[in-house]
């Protein structure tokens, strides 16, 4: 018996030219794929650092042309200098100018399409009292406990004095709130309000000649309805008095004819 032996043919298969070609195409197509997607993303920071910030791209298509309003004509010039030396977008100007100008409460923006301008709708501090130090003014104070400057003559209304001594900013704040609480309470109009650390606060002097050792500035309008009573009672209209106010909390206070009366 003759045994035959197997014999295993191994076939070598060639692709086409035309596949060939088609999958070289393919490749080289996903290495570019992929050669620009890394160049992008190397780039890319580079090219978004230089970008322009979008502020910028608003205030390039506003106009600088402006308008302004609430302005009183002795800070028109002052306020159209800043607004138009200003660069940006609108609401950068306007910051600007309540940065430069602390006179300015607040700044409102809108924009004139039709007249391709911006306008500025503009509010400003309303002064509480007048600041002095060393017989001089030094601006103004407001509700906010800031204190800013203004023209001489913008604010005619008369208004007391206040010398701020060492006070710091939230001791202004609450001197500005006593200021305006005390608008209509006193037995008389408040002239003057001095920082006083040896008499334990504030010392006020009133239009009438009375001069009255405030403390702290704690209870505002009962010290002021409390010291009308005590006033009305002694009877003492026509005769400058000194009231201490300082020890209100234990309900004291202290009244005496002041030192040009007793002289």
């Amino acid at each position: 018996m003759h045994r035959y032996k197997a014999r295993i043919r191994r076939f070598r298969v060639q692709t086409r030219p035309k596949v060939r070609s088609r999958k070289r195409m393919e490749f080289t197509a996903v290495l570019a794929l992929v050669v620009l997607a890394a160049a992008a993303v190397l780039t890319a920071p580079r090219l978004l650092s230089h970008l322009p910030d979008l502020s910028d791209l608003a205030a390039r298509a506003y106009p600088s042309a402006f308008v302004m309003e609430g302005v009183p004509e002795a800070l028109e010039g002052a306020f159209s200098a800043v607004l138009g030396a200003a660069q940006g977008s609108p609401a950068s100007r306007a910051a600007e100018l309540r940065s430069r100008h602390k006179v300015v409460r607040s700044v409102r923006v809108s924009r004139d399409w039709l007249a391709r301008r911006i306008r500025f709708k503009v509010e400003l501090r309303r002064p509480l009292a007048r600041v002095v130090q060393g017989g001089r003014g030094r601006g103004y104070l407001a509700i906010d406990g800031e204190v800013f400057t203004a023209p001489e003559g913008l604010f005619s209304a008369p208004l007391p004095e206040v010398d701020l001594g060492g006070a710091d900013r939230g001791e202004r704040r609450r001197l500005a709130q006593c200021v305006a609480d005390l608008a209509a309470g006193l037995p008389s109009a408040l002239a003057r309000m001095s920082w006083a650390p040896r008499l334990e606060g504030w010392e006020a002097r009133l239009s009438d000649g009375t001069t009255v050792l405030w403390g702290d500035l704690r209870w505002t309008g009962q010290k002021a309805a409390r010291l009308r009573q005590v006033l009305e009672d002694a009877g003492t209209a026509a005769i400058p008095m000194t009231a201490d106010l300082r020890y209100f909390e234990d309900g004291k206070i202290f009244v005496r004819p002041s030192l040009q009366a007793s002289l």
